[in-house]
């Protein structure tokens, strides 16, 4: 037999625990079967009853959200469980709406690709966002080789032309390429292929003050760099992996590329250990 451990509410569902393992059920099911903190019972046969009683309300609800929108199988699947429903129920329900012909993995990221390319988001940000959602790698880049470069090219002279038409008050044109630089790899685009649009436009505009460059890949690396040592010279006590996906966050709010940041991280982290 198991023990109940603790019975906590959480918005909408109830997240029990039941000998170490956690299972997340509506407050309509609990209330069917309701239990109590040290009550004991057999675990297998509790979570039987509980998917025997989800299955349709989940299956409900799945149909609800993906008349609302589109969704990814494994995207689907964390929402239902988040939603109160056991991982077993959500699985089910994503397993029976594919049967269906309702979920499509690939034909989601297709349409995905298609209207963020054309709203002007670069490969990496959309490869992000679809591995994000649990579309297999495999899929991602097999779609990803059907778009257009020039339409990619185009996009991001685009984006460029539109963010030197936004000038700041007081503002450089260093800081203004800076700006601008930082949107377009928030956007997406390849660091290069953003210096790359940014240095053609300015060509348009007939700037030449070569002062007023971005700045190269080891100037920004540099800068990265900086902001990674006062980081982590006030996180030595803190968890590394959590310190590290605080700063990489940090560093992409400010526009530097991923594997910029990856890059500088490493830098300071063997310093670190040379120290």
């Amino acid at each position: 037999m198991a023990i109940v451990n603790s019975i906590k509410k959480v918005r909408n569902h109830l997240e029990i625990t039941i000998d170490s393992e956690h299972i997340c059920i509506t407050k309509s099911t609990f209330q069917e079967r309701a239990l109590k903190e040290g009550q004991e019972i057999d675990l297998e046969e509790y979570k039987q009853f509980v998917l025997l009683h989800q299955y349709k309300p989940a299956l409900q609800h799945a149909a609800d959200l993906l008349a609302a929108k589109g969704y990814a199988e494994k995207e689907l699947e964390r929402t239902l469980i988040r939603g109160g429903y056991l991982p077993e129920t959500a699985e089910m329900v994503v397993t029976k709406l594919k049967t269906l012909g309702l979920l499509n993995d690939e034909l989601y990221a297709e349409t995905y690709i298609d209207s963020h390319a054309n709203a002007g988001y670069g490969e990496n940000r959309i490869k992000q966002d679809l591995r994000r959602k649990g579309i297999d790698e495999e899929t991602v880049r097999n779609l990803m080789e059907s778009l257009d470069p020039l339409v990619l090219k185009e996009n991001v002279l685009v984006l460029a032309r539109r963010g030197m038409q936004k000038r700041h008050p007081g503002e450089s044109l260093q800081k203004r390429n800076q700006r601008i630089l930082s949107m377009l790899v928030r956007r997406g685009y390849a660091y290069e292929d953003a210096r790359q649009a940014i240095a053609e436009v300015r060509e348009e505009l007939g700037e030449t003050d070569e002062d007023e460059e971005v700045p190269s890949y080891d100037e920004q690396l540099a800068g990265a760099v900086e902001i990674v040592r006062k980081v982590l010279s006030r996180s030595l006590d803190q968890d590394p992996q959590k310190t590290t996906q605080r700063i990489l966050g940090m560093l992409a709010r400010r526009g530097f590329p991923y594997d910029l940041s990856r890059d500088a991280i490493a830098l300071v982290m063997h310093e670190t250990e040379d120290d």
